[in-house]
């Protein structure tokens, strides 16, 4: 495998996701549009409990649309190429990046709804006894619904897990022993926005189906791992926030890794384990000295090195020695997230606390994405 050397840079909290007018499900039972989310925000994650939104992005790229069916009642979405696709067969759950999904999607994995269960919902029973009596009046009596009685029908049949679809001359069920198909199509170039959130990333749609935020070294990582290569991750040692031996992002997506302090000196006392991996993901390489020196020499063995980094530090400065990336790099994303005060788009890390340190490791407690102007104020 050729070698090369992909640098992901940008400030804290960056990545994308879903197209505009994406509905989402809030904790509520109300809906949002994904690009009209907030901070502080509060949605259903897929265990029922409520997660918060911790940062919002934007970005423009890619779109597919992605669409799961039942019979003749379909629900869709647009997302771009990076996002990951929550599947299972029923035997399974996978998660897997949109762009490698095909061979999963031909052997029967589909998206999946969850029944949605919370202080906010009507008991199960109520629920299924309503849309009994609705679906009988309407079939019987050929009264047209009203919009508000086909929003009302439609919400309570996806927090059911059901694949109902009401307009404003019929109703329509669909059999639950009719099988559950997922596809994607290409949709053309647009903006998309995402969002991180606590717990484990995943949330649900307005219609009740799980999806994934995404991050952007651990979908690259999931890509390369799909495809059988060998991958080895690592992290600095003394970043702790989540797990001593996992990378994980602040949504709290997690991959196995190995925890390192001296980059130059692990690649010494290591370089024969290391040349069985086919690529090495390296979270936060603003914090380890010579990371261009070693993705150099990484990358001249045949590896793909993936580097995950802040390029700036909160006095807008290089950070570390990330700017010598850059002329040895083959790819750079720039990656950019939404201004926690104006919502913008951000290019910067703003520190909130006390402290003139450069190293100071640490999530949302401690810094903001924000923009230029914002900087300064």
């Amino acid at each position: 495998m050729k070698g090369k050397v992909e640098l992901i840079v940008g400030c804290m909290f960056a990545g994308k996701c879903f197209g505009k007018g994406t509905r989402v499900l809030t904790y509520d039972g109300t809906s949002k549009n994904i690009e009209d989310l907030q901070i502080g925000d509060t949605l259903i994650g897929d265990d029922n409990k409520p997660v918060k939104v911790i940062s919002t992005n934007t970005g423009n790229g890619n779109l597919y649309q992605i669409t799961t069916s039942k019979g003749v009642i379909n629900h869709s979405y647009i997302a771009n190429e990076d996002h990951v696709l929550c599947l299972t067969n029923k035997e399974a759950y996978v998660e897997v990046p949109l762009i490698n999904a095909k061979m999963y999607l031909e052997r029967g994995f589909h998206e999946y709804k969850i029944l949605v269960d919370n202080e906010n919902y009507e008991f199960k029973l109520d629920r299924i006894e309503y849309l009994t009596k609705c679906y009988n009046y309407f079939k019987t009596t050929g009264t047209k619904p009203t919009s508000e009685t086909i929003q009302r029908v439609a919400y309570t049949a996806n927090s059911l897990g059901l694949f109902i679809d009401m307009k404003e001359d019929d109703i329509s069920m669909v059999s639950e022993r009719c099988p559950i198909t997922t596809t994607i199509t290409p949709s053309g170039i647009g903006d998309y926005y995402g969002i991180i959130i606590t717990g484990n990333g995943k949330f649900l749609l307005e219609t009740c189906i799980v999806v994934h935020n995404t991050t952007e070294l651990i979908r690259r990582l999931k890509r390369f791992k799909i495809g059988g290569k060998k991958c080895l991750v690592i992290k600095h040692e003394n970043d702790k926030r989540y797990s001593v031996d996992e990378v994980s992002t602040h949504d709290l997506v997690k991959m196995k890794s190995v925890p390192v302090n001296d980059i130059c000196e692990y690649f010494d006392t290591h370089q024969k384990e290391i040349e069985e991996y086919d690529v090495i993901g390296i979270d936060e390489g603003q914090f380890f000295k010579d990371i261009d020196l070693i993705a150099d020499k990484l990358a001249n063995l045949g590896k793909t090195v993936i580097i995950s980094a802040l390029d700036g530090d909160f006095q807008r400065n290089g950070f570390g020695d990330i700017p010598k990336l850059y002329p040895k790099c083959e790819t750079l994303t720039k990656l950019s997230a939404v201004c926690s005060i104006c919502g913008n788009e951000a290019q910067y890390s703003k520190r909130i606390v006390d402290g003139q340190e450069v190293k100071l490791i640490g999530g949302k407690e401690s810094y903001v994405a924000v923009c230029r102007d914002c900087y300064f104020k």
